[in-house]
């Protein structure tokens, strides 16, 4: 759960960092995190990522090809 929480955490602050950055699940891995264990990296990222869309942090854009893209969701108004 630790790792998993790490991996959340470093993405919203790659974001926060760039926030107009957007990346596919393996560039995110790759680039994105500062530690890259190839052989954990891309499950647990992917598991963060939908995490982190469920919880309306980040959005997610299936491109014509089929390429998934995940982003910053735009801020929400208030309520």
């Amino acid at each position: 759960m630790l790792k998993f929480q790490q991996r959340c955490d470093e993405i919203l602050q790659y974001l926060q960092n760039h926030p107009d950055a957007g990346d596919t699940a393996e560039g995110i891995a790759e680039w994105w995190l500062t530690e890259h264990d190839p052989n954990e990296a891309e499950v647990l990222v992917e598991q963060a990522l939908t995490h982190l869309v469920k919880q309306g942090l980040l959005e997610r854009h299936v491109l014509v090809e089929g390429t998934i893209l995940y982003e910053l969701a735009p801020p929400k108004p208030p309520s």
